[in-house]
């Protein structure tokens, strides 16, 4: 689940329009790679943060 929210992230950079979404939303993305590489569970904030809008 964690690499297909990354693909998606890779795939609306070809998409210009979707670029202010990007930066909108990549800090709270990076935020949970790191709690990840923490060892924490991230499966219900992945679903609260990054599936938002």
């Amino acid at each position: 689940m964690f690499l297909n929210i990354c693909e998606y992230y890779a795939f609306l950079v070809s998409r210009k329009e979707k670029h202010m979404w990007i930066r909108e939303h990549i800090p709270s993305l990076i935020e949970l790679c790191k709690s990840l590489l923490k060892g924490k569970t991230v499966f219900y904030d992945i679903n609260q943060v990054v599936l938002t809008n």
